[in-house]
């Protein structure tokens, strides 16, 4: 079977899948904030989200200020601006500058989903699928949201389609729907779904192992932002297995992992300078 599932892997591998779809609002993160500010305070719901994201992420070298993202969200709800209406809902479900309200969340995103946000078809999956929110748990439904947050090109949903086939949550056990839904993230550049392959390679329960393969998505993954797949290239380096071993490599790896928030890495990178004290000259 994990030849089969090998195969069928490398297949997916070369299949260049359509890309998820470009919000209109995207190119709105190029303009000065001031000049969004006025368009959202002239009635355009796109502007006022994208205010509210810049503010509630603290992109642009401003400070995460959820108060004010908040206000921003309820101008743009105004209009129906459904990636807004998916953010005001995660503030209930979290509690962010709202009381903690799953009923609430639910309804957001709701309202959300109605109007085509695929983050907000993932959420709303996760509450059927769980059970929360006033829902009853239906893990028919929840599979169903995942599967059309999924086809909005929202990465967490088809990493949640993975996880269910891949562990058998839910839904019938099946690894090579879990290698295609995972595919389908990282041709999305999502660096989660590319670590996920990366172990599979490397531990060869789902397909044949192939540790130089493995290396290669660890690489991939760790370019885009997962500290552990910076960690464990960094174990790679260090043992010499898939790739030769390079204490240097491994010591920057460990430290790109540490800068990622991988929570040992930084022990693993200061003990081998204990070893390799040549390695403080860089």
């Amino acid at each position: 079977m994990r030849l089969v599932n090998t195969l069928v892997d490398r297949v997916l591998e070369r299949i260049r899948f359509a890309p998820p779809p470009t919000p209109p609002w995207d190119p709105l993160y190029a303009r000065p904030i001031a000049e969004l500010m006025r368009l959202a305070e002239d009635g355009d719901g796109a502007a006022a989200y994208v205010v509210g994201d810049i503010f509630d992420q603290g992109y642009d070298g401003l400070p995460c200020d959820r108060r004010r993202a908040l206000h921003w969200y309820r101008l743009a709800e105004e209009t129906d601006q459904p990636d807004a209406l998916n953010n005001i809902g995660s503030m209930y479900q979290h509690g962010h500058e709202l009381p903690r309200s799953l009923d609430m969340a639910r309804r957001y995103y709701e309202r959300a989903a109605a109007l085509g946000c695929g983050t907000a078809m993932n959420n709303l999956g996760r509450f059927y699928l769980t059970g929360q929110g006033g829902v009853r748990r239906d893990p028919a439904a929840g599979l169903a949201w995942l599967r059309k947050g999924a086809a909005r090109g929202d990465t967490d949903a088809m990493l949640g389609l993975a996880h269910a086939y891949g562990t058998g949550t839910q839904v019938r056990r099946s690894p090579l729907r879990f290698l295609y839904w995972n595919r389908r993230a990282a041709a999305c550049d999502d660096g989660r779904a590319v670590y996920n392959l990366a172990v599979q390679y490397d531990d060869g329960e789902t397909v044949l192992p192939d540790a130089g393969r493995a290396v290669r998505l660890y690489e991939r993954a760790a370019c885009l932002g997962s500290a552990s797949a910076a960690y464990w290239l960094a174990r790679k380096h260090l043992d010499g297995r898939g790739v030769a071993a390079d204490p240097r490599q491994a010591y920057r790896r460990f430290r790109q992992a540490e800068e990622l928030g991988h929570e040992s890495a930084g022990e693993w990178a200061d003990d081998l300078l204990e070893t390799h004290p040549e390695l403080r000259d860089g």
